[in-house]
């Protein structure tokens, strides 16, 4: 079987989209799927990574989309991806992870490849896809009633959260007791482009945090990393860690986090690590209210609303209350339900 995956990542569009695709590849290609992607060359993108973890890469070229940058040229994209995908062997299958397709797009490419999968957690713009995947939770479960054909199988909900097989790995070792908060993990994304991790580093330096363990992670791409690096190399009790591989282990010894909400989200859930949320784009604000609803994590808001103030008043809080640190925990484990991940991979594959 043979699969083209269209998605990108920059330091504007995250690296969110481009993980789950490398997540879902991973697991098509153990069951001897050929798996290629087109990307774009856009600034900070992830596609050395891609590369780097067996995967063939045709990259598009880079170019200013429209004065503005928001604006997605679907047009110039189909006509480039097309070119690309004529060379390839016959595909069975094109998956888009990309915000800026839509129905209109996939139909002018559905010549060159059998069927269409979807991922999406918007619901925002009619697709014409054979399988759509969101891993959101929702309170309207019909939203894409009208933006699908009725041949499309749907597969929505946590339980088709697309986590890396680590995450699985990690998932019996979790031993957490809530009795005291004792290690917390920062992460805010490979990127960062609001600057959190630095602001958090700041306000946690304070010698009256001196007891904790604080691991920082963060990526290549992000700007601010040295400075970073350098603050917590200053800090005796701060560790840093850069564009890691063991982001399972991490969230697995962690008590308490504080990070973006997006596709993390579901990692740290489906380990059960509570967090306080810092929205850092607009379209995690859905998900991260949904998921704070269901008493899973603590929601500050959007990161231009919140101040130092409001995060160290919620994280004193939860040190001086790890019941509301286990609650949140196990609300999060509620939340992800049964993993169904194979029945996806299996819908995929024609396999029941």
């Amino acid at each position: 079987m043979n699969i083209v995956i269209r998605v990108d990542s920059s330091t504007k569009i995250g690296t969110g989209h481009v993980m789950r695709c490398i997540t879902l590849a991973h697991r098509l290609k153990d069951k001897d799927s050929n798996v290629y992607f087109v990307c774009r060359n856009l600034k900070g993108n992830l596609n050395n990574m891609i590369q780097e973890k067996g995967f063939q890469i045709i990259q598009l070229p880079n170019y200013q989309m429209s004065k503005d940058a928001d604006v997605f040229d679907w047009k110039r994209d189909v006509k480039e991806t097309i070119t690309c995908i004529k060379d390839l062997p016959k595909l069975d299958y094109l998956l888009v992870d990309h915000y800026g397709i839509d129905a209109r797009w996939e139909t002018q490419v559905k010549q060159y490849v059998g069927k269409v999968i979807v991922i999406d957690d918007l619901a925002n713009r009619p697709h014409n896809c054979e399988i759509l995947i969101d891993q959101n939770v929702s309170p309207n479960p019909q939203r894409y009633h009208q933006l699908v054909p009725k041949h499309c199988q749907l597969f929505l909900g946590t339980s088709y959260a697309l986590l890396r097989d680590q995450f699985r790995q990690e998932k019996n070792k979790v031993n957490r007791n809530f009795n005291e908060i004792k290690r917390i993990l920062i992460f805010f994304f490979f990127f960062d482009p609001t600057k959190e991790t630095s602001r958090i580093v700041a306000l946690l330096k304070n010698h009256k945090y001196a007891s904790l363990h604080i691991d920082v992670v963060v990526g290549n791409s992000n700007p601010q990393k040295n400075r970073i690096e350098k603050v917590c190399l200053e800090i005796s009790n701060m560790h840093f860690h850069c564009q890691v591989d063991n982001m399972a282990e991490l969230i697995c010894k962690a008590d308490l986090s504080i990070g973006a909400g997006g596709t993390a989200t579901w990692e740290r859930c489906y380990l059960g690590l509570p967090a306080i949320v810092i929205a850092t784009a607009d379209n995690q604000l859905e998900l991260s209210h949904a998921v704070s609803q269901r008493g899973a994590i603590y929601l500050l808001g959007k990161s231009y609303e919140v101040d130092g103030s409001t995060i160290l008043q919620a994280f004193d809080s939860i040190l001086k209350n790890p019941q509301v640190a286990r609650e949140m925990s196990e609300n999060a484990l509620l939340l992800m339900g049964e993993d169904l991940l194979e029945t996806v991979i299996n819908e995929i594959r024609g396999e029941k």
